[in-house]
């Protein structure tokens, strides 16, 4: 998995990011549509969609979800 750790310029704390495009393709590969896996990591779907967009940071649930595999 795509995971950097970024310093956050708000309050200078280390900071999981991971590639939102790879978690749509992740998600796309086994054939899970967006309100499943958001509804699996409760989270709403717009919520999921802005992750995969780049425009909002991924929470650690997600990416465990993922890293499990």
């Amino acid at each position: 998995m795509k995971i950097k750790t970024i310093i956050c310029t708000r309050c200078h704390q280390d900071r999981i990011v991971v590639d939102g495009g790879y978690l749509r393709k992740l998600r796309q590969d086994k054939k899970l549509s967006l309100r499943e896996v958001a509804r699996r990591n409760n989270i709403s779907a717009a919520y999921l969609c802005d992750i995969e967009l780049g425009r909002r940071m991924a929470p650690i649930a997600l990416i465990n979800f993922w890293q499990k595999g």
